[in-house]
């Protein structure tokens, strides 16, 4: 007599991937960005040591949230495929999710975007756009926490989606606000920077702003397309277990969006012990030729005084450099 046959898993639970599947590819994504995150935490620790404590404890104090966030994925990638495995009720258990994909990742978007309000205030010297950034941004993160609370409470993943009137909501308010708020200061920091070449000056001060617009673009647009991706896969019944993928990721990608744009000040190699061009009178730079001694240079940036971010080290150029700068110079 053949013995009966034993039902699969996934016959048992036919959405049984959506619940499975969200949480490995959250924790192997969220681990290569972590990577990522480490290497540029390094850079920074070794190339700008002189920089504000504020500034410090916003970089250092973001790595350590995101560390405990890659912590507490991983205890829950552990539970469901290693402890629990084929526990039917820990894998559909929120666990610690709500504090590491919710919580987390609120209050590491609101760090973030709060540094770039302060930024924009620096450009634009404008309080009403300052605080409309703000008020994004707080309304982001009450969001995110609104969504950690409910969803913490219910236990059990298929009880939160379940909840959709109230869950639509506060997960609505949380991505929405949180894209609105990156468009914005996309969109604000172009214009002022845009504005700010417009009004002429040294081309090497010029040419440092249009790597600011660009890198501001860049990372503006990326974070902002994870939160639509991850709101819409949420309002999607098919996919809906997957929205917590791109969400689980973004705390990520807001660290590191940060530590590459302060990172990025080497490239442009403005000297200066603080984070705005507002202390900036008179950059010095060095160009070297042959072996003898080197050729100073000294550009005024004045002009640059309500821009972005500079940096504490010196701009290195091949030879030749310092023709092209002494060209421009007669021009």
């Amino acid at each position: 007599m053949a013995a009966p046959a034993i039902p699969k898993l996934s016959e048992l639970i036919p959405n049984l991937q959506t619940i499975t599947g969200p949480p490995l590819l959250c924790i192997i994504l969220n681990s290569g960005l972590f990577g990522v995150l480490s290497t540029q935490v390094y850079i920074y620790y070794q190339a700008f040591p002189k920089d504000k404590k504020l500034l410090k404890c916003l970089v250092y104090g973001v790595y350590l949230l995101e560390t405990a966030q890659t912590i507490f994925l991983t205890q829950t990638a552990w539970r469901m495929f290693a402890h629990g495995f084929g526990d039917i009720s820990g894998i559909n258990a929120i666990g610690t999710s709500w504090l590491s994909v919710c919580v987390i990742n609120g209050i590491v978007a609101f760090l973030v975007q709060s540094f770039y309000a302060y930024r924009l205030s620096v450009i634009s010297q404008s309080r009403i756009l300052t605080g409309l950034i703000m008020v994004l941004a707080v309304t982001s993160l009450a969001g995110s926490i609104g969504t950690g609370i409910d969803s913490g409470s219910v236990k059990l993943f298929t009880e939160f989606i379940s909840h959709r009137k109230k869950s639509y909501t506060i997960v609505g308010i949380w991505e929405g606000a949180a894209s609105l708020c990156d468009a914005t200061i996309a969109i604000l920091m172009t214009y002022y920077l845009k504005r700010f070449i417009h009004q002429g000056g040294a081309r090497q001060t010029q040419q440092v702003v249009s790597r600011i617009i660009r890198m501001t673009i860049e990372t503006g647009t990326l974070t902002a397309t994870v939160s639509i991706v991850s709101l819409a896969l949420f309002y999607i019944p098919q996919l809906q277990g997957f929205y917590e993928v791109p969400l689980a990721s973004l705390a990520k990608l807001y660290s590191t969006t940060l530590l590459v744009v302060l990172n990025s000040r080497v490239k442009m190699g403005i000297i200066s012990e603080s984070t705005t061009w507002r202390d900036v009178e008179v950059t010095p730079m060095s160009f070297k030729r042959g072996t003898g001694p080197p050729v100073l240079t000294r550009i005024d940036v004045s002009q640059a005084m309500n821009a972005s971010i500079v940096s504490t080290g010196p701009m290195e150029f091949s030879p030749g450099d310092e023709n092209k700068t002494a060209a421009t110079d007669d021009h």
